[in-house]
């Protein structure tokens, strides 16, 4: 629904540093931003209104870092 991806732009762009300060040091760059996209994504085939975006960013950025593994470069 278009509607709640205008509304998750807004949303997003409004709380970025808020969300960035709450994992701090934790913060993975690329989890981060994986996670902006895919539920922006997400909100194009959901028929419903989002009332409340937050959960659903923190499901996905917690689902994006369980799926997250170094490369084995990284690992020598």
């Amino acid at each position: 629904m278009k509607s709640n991806v205008l509304r998750f732009d807004y949303w997003f762009s409004f709380n970025y540093k808020r969300l960035r300060s709450i994992l701090g040091w934790q913060l993975n760059e690329d989890v981060f931003h994986d996670t902006y996209l895919l539920l922006r994504k997400d909100l194009l085939f959901i028929d419903l209104p989002i009332i409340d975006f937050e959960p659903l960013f923190w499901g996905i950025y917690k689902s994006c870092l369980l799926y997250t593994s170094p490369s084995p470069r990284d690992c020598s």
